[in-house]
């Protein structure tokens, strides 16, 4: 079965050899054929549906965890969203976000911890981004998302919970350095998460604990960051523009 995320489909079984119809909206469009036998067909560009029900149960509605079919009613439940939870101490925190939040307005994804924090930086495109809450007529960092890191300055320490879906697992890198997050919600070694970029990564720098680590492929020896982690956010330079494609 696949279907959009969070979408609610309600399809009306109508029982009859033969009978074919369709039903859209500006989101979609299914084409219904009900088979003589009873069964059901749906399918369209981002759905497909098949069962096979007869008539009404006497006992009432059947149900799963992502459907409830009330007689001649098929209702798909949506997904339970994704959440995690990044722990921030007082002072800088170096962080990503590991979900694509459902409101990417950086008031919206920070509003938990409002008072808490002083000032974001996050450096796209080749400059520096700022967002201070005190002077939000100064700030043009207006939105955070999953592959962009970001420093964020604590009074104290907190829980930043972020409410989201999965994000893409490819980030596009130019050549020299690029402030990344890492997109995946699963901590995995540095080698592993690295190996699609082999051969043109320079080197990597997080900050965690308080202090700088660093993983750098050509004396591995010396390196001391093992592993990429989830709400983490990463100094990454490359010889040229690639493809990051995360496993």
């Amino acid at each position: 079965m696949k279907q959009p995320l969070f979408a609610i489909l309600t399809v009306i079984i109508m029982m009859g050899a033969g009978l074919v119809y369709g039903q859209s909206s500006p989101n979609y469009r299914m084409e219904i054929e009900v088979i003589s036998s009873g069964g059901e067909t749906l399918q369209s560009t981002s759905s497909d549906l098949s069962f096979s029900i007869g008539e009404p149960s006497a006992s009432g509605p059947s149900s799963s965890s992502n459907y409830i079919l009330h007689g001649g009613f098929w209702n798909i439940l949506p997904d339970a969203p994704k959440t995690y939870s990044l722990s921030l101490a007082t002072g800088w925190n170096l962080i990503s976000l590991p979900l694509q939040p459902f409101e990417a307005e950086i008031s919206s994804v920070l509003s938990q911890i409002s008072g808490l924090f002083t000032i974001v930086w996050s450096y796209q495109n080749g400059k520096w981004w700022m967002y201070d809450p005190a002077n939000i007529g100064f700030s043009d960092l207006t939105t955070m998302e999953a592959g962009h890191a970001c420093w964020i300055e604590m009074t104290q320490a907190g829980a930043l919970n972020i409410a989201g879906s999965e994000p893409i697992k490819s980030l596009n890198l130019k050549k020299g350095w690029n402030f990344a997050g890492f997109n995946s919600n699963q901590s995995t070694p540095v080698t592993d998460a690295l190996a699609s970029i082999s051969g043109k990564l320079v080197i990597v720098w997080s900050y965690q604990d308080g202090g700088w680590k660093m993983y750098d492929p050509a004396y591995p020896g010396f390196s001391d960051l093992a592993a990429m982690k989830p709400g983490d956010g990463y100094w990454i330079k490359v010889t040229e523009n690639c493809i990051w494609e995360l496993p």
